[in-house]
């Protein structure tokens, strides 16, 4: 007799791959953009915004169908795409300027969604292409990391117990270590790795030990992430779990995500008013009482925001504002160059050399002063004063509009799309090691329109870390049997699903 949930979750499976679902989802799509977003976007724009989410449902449908079990890179990368440029046309009509309100022309408006959808399909065959060239190299780059086997449990959890304290060390006592030291024990004990690893080796070898430690690890990161307010990092521990569950468990339990997203919705709105209470706070929390106070704003906060009669409409309005990028576009393509000149480049041999130690290079410029916060300055997003108190984003692909005009904006995001396509989709079956990092890099860079320095910049050091981390575990893991090498090296075989 099937059980309940099976029946449950049969029957949500057959509704998320069904065509009819996607086709409903995309006519009542072009129903709502035609129908019901502001005056401001004119009939080319609404119908270049749903492009964008047919794109996204064509993807999400081809990955859930053909049951591609690695992480949902390109999904969630052209669902980025379709929430900033295309779902805010519903909430966005200005951005708020340091001197007042200002709403692009129609004109740029149109052509941001001309080179936004132009650079959907740009990276599309970008991505098509690092798969074909990494589909003629003889091993993948990534196979020179040690591969996770049944003898890197206890190594697993001591450093999962490592990251924890590094965790801990980076959110709540800033002060205990220098910035170097800091920087480097964050990429080396990465809790998104840790995290990774343990939910690899909790279902690959059904220890339940590392379930247990995967969800004290996701725990806390989702207490961080509440303490400070940046509720990213709550976001990726929760879709790390869903992911993991997709790649290596059984089909993951859409009704979870679905929750996990309604409970985001609800925070997020939330959050603004946590800061106002808790902005004259001690970064860390030191004591029980501490954390309870922390909670105790929260509520304050939650009450205060949901008690408003119009919440829901500022909640959606404040989501969609932090979600929107369109109007930041048509900002650029309006002031570009006949208010700011175009930046060429400027800062890009930086990012490529950015793996370089600071205690090398003293002088080494922060990527996130040399673009985020150079173009909130200049873009009149804030003062020099101001930035100095808040993180602002310059997504792809503005900045690249910024370096280059069309050419830039088109070409920045295919080039992450060869990135992407040429060390995480080149293969038919994929190995383990591949698989780990696919998930640990969409963890990492969940915010997948983040500018194209950032990316460059982290992405070796990341990979660095990660390396350094796994040779680390497996030298400390026991010596193999003659069983566990051949247990390894089945591990290891690409796996064909």
């Amino acid at each position: 007799m099937t059980r309940p949930s099976s029946v449950g979750a049969s029957r949500t499976w057959r509704v998320i791959t069904s065509r009819t679902t996607y086709l409903v989802v995309s006519i009542l799509g072009l129903l709502l953009h035609l129908l019901a977003t502001p005056e401001l976007y004119g009939f080319a724009d609404r119908l270049l915004a749903w492009v964008l989410l047919n794109g996204f449902l064509v993807s999400t449908y081809w990955f859930l169908v053909r049951k591609v079990r690695t992480a949902p890179i390109v999904p969630m990368l052209l669902l980025q795409l379709y929430l900033g440029y295309g779902l805010a046309h519903f909430t966005q009509t200005r951005i708020h300027l340091v001197s007042g309100y200002y709403t692009p022309p129609p004109e740029a408006i149109t052509a941001a969604m001309l080179i936004v959808v132009a650079s959907m399909f740009g990276f599309l065959l970008a991505h098509r292409l690092g798969s074909v060239v990494a589909r003629s190299v003889v091993a993948s780059p990534l196979s020179r990391f040690p591969t996770p086997n049944g003898n890197w449990r206890h190594g697993v959890i001591l450093f999962a117990v490592l990251a924890l304290a590094e965790l801990y060390i980076s959110t709540q006592a800033r002060n205990a270590l220098p910035l170097e030291a800091r920087n480097f024990l964050f990429v080396v004990l990465s809790p998104n790795l840790a995290l990774v690893l343990a939910l690899y080796m909790a279902y690959r070898y059904k220890m339940r030990v590392l379930f247990v430690l995967a969800a004290a690890l996701a725990g806390a990161m989702v207490l961080a992430a509440l303490i400070s307010s940046m509720l990213e990092g709550a976001v990726v521990a929760l879709y790390v779990l869903a992911a993991a569950a997709w790649m290596w468990g059984d089909l993951v339990n859409v009704r979870w995500v679905v929750a996990g997203l309604a409970i985001f919705l609800v925070l997020n709105p939330v959050k603004q008013r946590y800061r106002a209470l808790a902005w004259r706070d001690e970064f860390g929390v030191s004591s029980v009482s501490d954390l309870d106070d922390r909670f105790s704003k929260w509520q304050r906060a939650f009450i205060s925001t949901w008690n408003d009669p119009f919440a829901s409409e500022k909640g959606l309005e404040t989501t969609g504002s932090r979600a929107s990028a369109i109007l930041t576009l048509a900002q650029t393509v309006d002031w570009v160059p006949a208010v700011i000149p175009h930046k060429e480049g400027e800062g890009f041999e930086s990012a490529v050399l950015f793996f370089i130690p600071r205690a090398i290079w003293p002088d080494k410029p922060k990527i996130n002063d040399s673009v985020n916060l150079r173009y909130a300055i200049e873009f009149r997003v804030t003062t020099p004063n101001g930035a100095t108190n808040s993180t602002f984003g310059m997504s792809q692909p503005a900045d690249g509009y910024w370096d280059f005009g069309v050419a830039g904006a088109i070409g920045y995001l295919s080039i992450t799309g060869f990135i992407i396509g040429y060390l995480f989709g080149g293969r038919r079956g994929t190995t383990p090691i591949e698989e780990i990092l696919a998930l640990l890099f969409s963890a990492l860079f969940f915010q997948s329109l983040t500018n194209l320095f950032f990316l460059i910049a982290s992405l070796f050091s990341w990979f660095a870390g990660a390396y350094v981390a796994l040779k680390l575990i497996s030298m400390l893991s026991r010596k193999a049997t003659p069983e566990d090498q051949r247990a390894a090296m089945i591990s290891s075989i690409p796996l064909s699903r």
